[in-house]
């Protein structure tokens, strides 16, 4: 009873404090709205100006009369009139600045960066307002504002550039900041401050993370709101759109203590009434956990038990209706976990005793991270002298040292050719005993592919093949010594096969016949008669 009573006066608590919470918000949202609205006009009338500077400055510039000299006298007296534009020039129609006007520093720097945006304006038809960034002359965080100069007959002669100064620029966004913390700002599509209304000097060229969601959300449906932490850490609430006619956008944000001052004061207002509230209702539960706790300890205590893999009781399936079958199904769960482990055990037990008796060191390499599991205790003993534990600590380059020096380079591009193409793997070559000796090796190898088709793992056996190897060996020095045998005999040593060709010869015959030996096998007496044909 006393639990229906204190529920429906929370609620109401929680519901007033939300709606303080969002009417707040609506609020300071519409505040912010306003305010990038007016440094979205400020910026404009900014631009406006220059433009209709630059026009006028375009025409004059256009006219046939001008020459060097009375252009050079012509920006100096712009220069001179507009102080805060940090450098005035004009480019050809070739890429060439002709004429300029600027403040350079003592150690100017070159700017790819500033070139690029050059060759961008000058492919602009109408006027162009580039990305902010630090002049390479003024040392200063200019953005480029460009306008075409055409002459008498609509054609492009030249460019006419500005460097737009925008700490100077930054001062149109100031206003009292005395009962607010709200910031004004400009981004480029990058998320680097082009503007910014409080200490312009010391944030212009910063960027943040945080930076490219207000870009992204300004850039979807042209601008919203959200939520991002400042360079302080404060949490911020911002207000963002873009720019018209610019590569910018245009934010205001406010932190979000100042956005819920009032819904803060009546949550502590009402924390009296909800603590009351509250210890009604613990006192309810205290209750009601004391006849619950003894076989929710019990199932918990078993939980933890299972996932440190240690053995315990099952859980007694008391309680309520619900606690009971809970524990029921931890106790099934449990033993059927203990079977398909012991399964398991098995299993792996099975497959290494199979692997034992191939006689074959088995790999499983993971592409990826280059990891390689070693199988095969019995052969890896007898083949190298090692344990699967020794292979596997060395990886990659651990079975590259045991190779045989000669075979290296060969076994490591055979294998990178596998891993890029997918081949299955056929490879030989000598492997170091741990007691010095060297093995011959045969290894066969196959990758696997995910179901996307990219290489994942590489399965693989290897045999010892030195005792083939050598027979092999012994048999073609045998027939080589067979054949020295034969060839010094003088008489007539051959063999022929049921047709009557040749299988076997010394030398004595293939001079008797005047040929090579190589030209006999195969070949009957009539093919060398002079009445065959």
């Amino acid at each position: 009873m006393a639990l229906l009573l204190v529920l429906p006066l929370v609620a109401f608590i929680g519901f007033g404090i939300l709606q303080q919470f969002q009417n707040d918000q609506h609020d300071s949202l519409a505040n912010l709205d306003l305010l990038r609205k007016f440094a979205d006009r400020q910026i404009h009338l900014c631009l406006d100006d220059t433009r209709l500077r630059m026009e006028r400055l375009s025409r004059q510039l256009a006219d046939p009369k001008m020459n060097r000299e009375s252009v050079q006298q012509l920006l100096n007296e712009f220069s001179a009139l507009n102080p805060d534009y940090t450098a005035v020039a004009i480019m050809d129609a070739q890429g060439v600045i002709t004429s300029s006007i600027s403040t350079p520093l003592a150690n100017p720097t070159k700017s790819k960066e500033a070139a690029d945006l050059f060759r961008e304006a000058v492919k602009a038809k109408t006027f162009y307002v580039s990305k902010p960034f630090k002049g390479p002359l003024t040392g200063r965080w200019v953005a480029l504002v460009a306008y075409p100069v055409f002459d008498e007959t609509g054609q492009r002669m030249s460019t006419l550039f500005l460097a737009l100064d925008l700490v100077q620029t930054s001062r149109l966004l100031a206003y009292d900041l005395s009962k607010s913390h709200t910031l004004l700002g400009v981004l480029d599509d990058q998320g680097t401050i082009a503007m910014r209304s409080f200490e312009p000097e010391k944030y212009l060229g910063r960027s943040s993370p945080q930076f490219s969601k207000v870009v992204a959300i300004a850039r979807r449906a042209g601008g919203g709101n959200g939520e991002i932490k400042g360079f302080d850490g404060i949490k911020r609430t911002f207000m963002a759109a873009p720019l018209s006619g610019t590569p910018w956008i245009v934010a205001a944000s406010m932190p979000n203590n100042e956005i819920y001052q009032n819904a803060w004061r009546n949550l502590w207002r009402a924390l009296g009434l909800v603590a009351v509230a509250l210890g009604l209702v613990i006192g309810l539960l205290l209750r009601r956990a004391a006849v619950l706790s003894r076989p929710l300890m019990a199932l918990a205590a078993a939980a933890r038990a299972q996932s440190a893999g240690r053995d315990h009781l099952p859980v007694p399936e008391t309680g309520s209706a619900e606690i009971a079958e809970t524990a029921h199904a931890f106790n099934e769960m449990v033993a059927l976990s203990r079977r398909a482990a012991e399964s398991l055990k098995d299993s792996e037990s099975r497959y290494r005793m199979v692997i034992d008796q191939t006689g074959q060191m088995i790999y499983d390499l993971d592409v990826r991270s280059g990891r390689v599991a070693w199988f095969g205790t019995t052969a890896i003993a007898q083949i190298i002298g090692c344990t699967p534990a020794d292979m596997n600590e060395g990886g990659i380059p651990g079975w590259v040292k045991k190779l045989h020096p000669d075979d290296r380079a060969t076994a490591e591009t055979r294998l990178k050719h596998c891993l890029t193409t997918g081949e299955p793997c056929h490879a030989e070559y000598r492997m170091r005993h741990r007691d010095g000796a060297y093995r011959t090796i045969e290894e066969q190898g196959v990758v696997l592919r995910d179901e996307s088709g990219k290489l994942t793992r590489m399965l693989g056996c290897m045999s010892d093949v030195t005792a083939r190897k050598e027979t092999q060996v012994a048999l073609v020095r045998e027939r080589a010594l067979l054949r020295q045998i034969i060839d010094l005999v003088p008489h007539f040593i051959f063999a022929k096969d049921i047709s009557g060709k040749f299988i076997l010869a010394n030398q004595p015959v293939a001079t008797a016949y005047a040929t090579t030996l190589e030209n006999l096998i195969g070949k009957t007496d009539a093919d060398f008669s002079p009445d065959k044909h």
